[in-house]
């Protein structure tokens, strides 16, 4: 009975997508493509392109896929018999986008490639970005993460060239990032997205919302909830919607500040109740009041939320939510002994590494398999003895087969204990590269930047210094660019981390106009390979604290010399010098600098078998003051 309902169904819809696709045949039929737009042949191209585009805008079109697709198909028929290639490749590109993953994969693809041979040079720049913008999406929704990359990075290269807006590429990859849980160069990527909706003419206040709240979420994911805490504010000054009442909710939960999180629930449950669009959040809205509930004693309340919960979970069938909703029911009932529940959440957790887990559960068989034929070796000794069958030889036989079995368990048993240490030692050393690697781009990331930054483009844009604003923008976006590149290496090679100090140098200069820069390495070993981001810290370092109070103009040297198996890096200034700068650090820098360098000590121990040692000591004298040197020796990677 099931089957038969099945196919009928399958047949009706059948049905229908052909009545739907033969109606538009039949309307193609009876109206010619010329009458679709009067005189198109008589216009120019551009002239061409906007007809089209208002054709394409119309209800009737938009209403469905199966439309839309049928009128771009229109569109492009009415272009090529008016021998208009520009209109006709606006076309094409414009079915690109109506076409969807995974239902039209093939004819995407195929698509794809008639655009980028035969149209791509007929279009204009900001329809050659939305065809790479489209064709990363395609990528990332086919789950190939690497090629949605390449196609957005190809993207930000065509709006460097062609001066369009990057938000939609920086978007895109910030998902990318997020999804492969790449925390901080997804939040890095929104970072960039908001600079270049900032810099609009008139700024979408509702996506800009949207990117705050999604900004939130990552700092939170980084373990920053003050940061996240400041970015949902951010969004609902601009939106009061219910993604964001609910965000703010759950922080002011975690600080237990238990009766303004009410108050944003309260004001959600409202607008949820007024637009029916924000149903969708009602299920979170829920199990959010029902764990508020709980927490401040009112276990009655928490147990109708709980229940409600888990009703719109099963209604809509989501397992994930169904497990929580009983979770939360269980807690709920159980009130403050709500070890059960509890013990659910903890289960998942428990897992460890894959390969650590099925390598123990080989040997464990393998231990299981000698001690069953221990076994049968006792007991054939035991039948033997008691048969009197069993000489003396035989007996030493078998007592030294026994020895030996016993000797084998012994010894797997220790392969196996040290496997699993040494196993876990190498997962622990991953991660803690990992976090260090991290904690660098963090460094690099730090918010004070951010904000003299972006400071320092709103100073030239007031003072009317639109080259200066421009130049400014341009190397803070190479900047970010080459530190979310860097970032994703261990090591990179000198030259590019040349480019990133210049580039970081340039910036720095136009905001502070007190000092010159100049590097001092030698052109045979640019190719060479350090850590990356790896330099940074010491030079901001100079910047910020020699060159804070000089009346003169400082110069900064960075040099990367040979020195045998070694390379000799130092930072040279001829700022206050160590010992005029050392009161003034303890003040201002609040732990920052020891815990800069702390991650630097940490990566260089990483790479050398040896201690490595950063050695402070004058640098370029200037009058009464001595500067500063900074140096240290790190082992040549090839």
């Amino acid at each position: 009975m099931g089957n038969r309902t099945f196919f009928i169904g399958l047949k009706t819809g059948t049905a229908f997508l052909l009545l739907t696709l033969l109606s538009w045949s039949v309307q193609a039929q009876d109206i010619d493509s010329s009458e679709l737009i009067p005189d198109f042949s008589t216009f120019s191209d551009s002239v061409k392109i906007e007809k089209i585009k208002a054709y394409l805008r119309q209800p009737k079109v938009k209403e469905h896929q199966a439309s839309q697709q049928a009128a771009c198909q229109e569109m492009i028929k009415l272009s090529k018999a008016s021998n208009s290639i520009r209109a006709e490749a606006y076309a094409q590109v414009r079915l690109y986008n109506v076409l969807k993953v995974p239902e039209d994969t093939a004819r995407l693809k195929g698509l794809k490639d008639l655009i980028a041979t035969q149209y791509y040079e007929h279009l204009a720049c900001k329809d050659r970005q939305e065809y790479h913008l489209i064709t990363a999406a395609n990528w990332g929704r086919l789950e190939q993460q690497d090629l949605a990359q390449k196609a957005y990075h190809r993207t930000l290269k065509l709006s460097d060239s062609c001066s369009l807006s990057k938000q939609g590429a920086y978007n895109g990859l910030a998902v990318i990032n997020n999804w492969l849980g790449r925390d901080s160069l997804a939040l890095a990527y929104m970072l960039l997205c908001v600079d270049e909706l900032l810099v609009e003419e008139e700024v979408d206040s509702i996506r800009l919302s949207l990117i705050y709240n999604n900004i939130s979420i990552q700092y939170s994911q980084l373990a920053n909830d003050d940061s996240s805490l400041v970015y949902v504010k951010r969004s609902l000054a601009l939106l009061r919607h219910p993604r964001s009442l609910i965000r703010l909710a759950n922080l002011l939960m975690r600080q237990k500040r238990f009766q303004k999180a009410e108050k944003n629930l309260q004001e959600t449950e409202v607008l949820i109740r007024k637009n029916p669009a924000f149903a969708k959040y009602e299920k979170t809205l829920v199990m959010l009041q029902s764990r508020l509930y709980l927490k401040t004693g009112q276990y009655d309340l928490a147990v109708k939320k709980s229940e409600i919960a888990l009703d719109l979970a099963l209604k809509r069938g989501n397992i994930q939510s169904i497990y929580y909703g009983y979770g939360g029911l269980v807690q709920a009932h159980l009130a403050n002994k709500a070890y059960l529940a509890d013990s659910l959440e903890v289960f998942g957790k428990r897992l460890n590494d894959e390969q650590v887990q099925q390598s123990t559960l080989e040997e464990q068989a393998r231990f299981k398999t000698l001690e069953k034929e221990k076994e049968i070796l006792r007991q054939e000794k035991e039948i033997l003895e008691l048969n009197g069958d069993l000489k003396d030889q035989e007996i030493e036989t078998l007592q030294v087969r026994s020895y030996l079995i016993y000797g084998a368990v012994g010894a797997l048993l220790l392969a196996l204990l040290l496997y699993v240490w040494v196993r876990r030692r190498q997962v622990r050393a991953g991660r803690e590269l990992e976090k260090l690697r991290k904690q660098a781009v963090k460094l690099q990331m730090n918010p004070h930047f951010f904000f003299n930054s972006l400071n320092s483009i709103q100073l030239f844009i007031a003072k009317n210094e639109k080259g200066l604003a421009q130049k400014y923008l341009v190397n803070f976006s190479k900047l970010m660019r080459l530190t979310l590149e860097n970032s994703q290496e261990d090591t990179i090679s000198i030259q590019k981390e040349m480019d990133f100090l210049h580039n970081y140098l340039v910036l720095e200069q136009l905001r502070m106009k007190n000092f010159d820069f100049e590097f001092k390495v030698a052109e045979d070993i640019k190719e060479l390979r350090i850590p990356g981001l790896l330099i940074q810290p010491l030079v901001e370092n100079s910047l910020l604290h020699g060159f804070a109070d000089i009346e003169y103009r400082g110069l900064l040297r960075i040099s990367i010399l040979k020195a045998g198996n070694d390379l000799r890096v130092e930072v040279l200034d001829n700022g206050l010098g160590k010992e005029k700068t050392q009161a003034a650090r303890a003040k201002v820098e609040n732990g920052h600098r020891s815990f800069a360098l702390g991650i630097l000590q940490k990566r260089l121990a990483n790479y050398s078998q040896n201690a490595v040692e950063i050695v402070y000591s004058a640098g370029l004298k200037a009058g009464d003051n001595l500067g500063t040197k900074v140096s240290f020796l790190f082992p040549i990677i090839h």
